[in-house]
């Protein structure tokens, strides 16, 4: 096991992306890393998602919750 933090998981991700696809590679990926990151950094994504990686299984669910002030008029 090897911990590769940093950019919201993308230095991780780019390093199992560039591996030799030999299967001794695997990734637990986040949804920073494969969510939201395509979308804030677009072109400059060191990795495509769905080019570059195959899912094998769900390991983990994790809830998200979008709030805001009430007094926000969304």
């Amino acid at each position: 096991m090897e911990n590769r933090p940093g950019a919201g998981g993308n230095t991780g991700s780019r390093s199992v992306a560039q591996a030799a696809p030999d299967g001794h590679t695997i990734l637990i990926g986040s949804t920073s890393s494969h969510a939201i990151n395509p979308s804030l950094y677009g072109a400059r994504m060191p990795y495509d998602v769905q080019r570059d990686f195959a899912a094998i299984v769900m390991v983990a669910n994790s809830p998200h919750i979008l709030m805001t002030n009430p007094s926000v008029p969304a």
